[in-house]
């Protein structure tokens, strides 16, 4: 019977362990690291010049994950809207900061958002690089930054360096928590309650 307990002690801690680890939900992958520019300055001023982010690079999920993206300012004279693959979105010209959409993806796959410009529309997994520097061309991009755990501070720039070089034209924070996995508990107590009854049977 002691060993009966305290292999149920050690299933019940090794659940715990599965459910609780949430480390290394996002990551991204692509683009050039390098710095915001003095010119950064969306409103609220939560991401400032001289933070290290990416360019050009691209977000995925790296565990089945529940999304919240919260709207944190704008600084930009054109319109643009921010898309998830469900529908929902935020408009730099009327959305306010802290407003927050929901979204859900699987592991292994893009995080299912886009932004569009009156130039161009730029979706994350198809960003663009090698082109962010050039002046002639209206292709936007978005910078990714790390913003604590499991999250990200995402930064678009609309007309691709044509205008201004600046990722303030709309700039929000995504965070990642891991989707909680069904414990099959009706089945493990099936089979404890199998286990006990053949341990009941062989006692006597």
């Amino acid at each position: 019977m002691k060993s009966m307990k305290k292999a149920l002690g050690v299933l019940a801690l090794s659940l715990a362990g599965t459910t609780s680890a949430t480390a290394g939900l996002l990551s991204i992958e692509g683009g050039q690291v390098g710095t915001l520019p003095g010119n950064h300055n969306p409103s609220g001023g939560i991401t400032k010049p001289g933070l290290q982010v990416t360019y050009g690079g691209n977000l995925k999920a790296d565990a089945n994950v529940n999304l919240t993206y919260e709207f944190l300012g704008s600084e930009a004279s054109f319109e643009n809207i921010f898309l998830t693959i469900n529908g929902q979105g935020f408009n730099n010209k009327q959305t306010q900061a802290g407003q927050e959409i929901f979204d859900s993806v699987l592991q292994g796959n893009w995080l299912n958002f886009s932004f569009k410009t009156p130039h161009a529309t730029v979706a994350n997994g198809n960003n663009n690089d090698n082109n962010i520097h050039q002046a002639d061309l209206l292709k936007p991009s978005f910078f990714l930054a790390a913003a604590g755990e499991n999250s990200y501070y995402i930064g678009l720039n609309d007309d691709g360096g044509h205008f201004d070089y600046d990722f303030d034209d709309m700039v929000l924070k995504v965070t990642a928590t891991k989707t909680p996995t069904p414990v099959p508990v009706p089945g493990t107590v099936a089979l404890i309650g199998l286990g006990l009854l053949a341990l009941r049977k062989r006692n006597r």
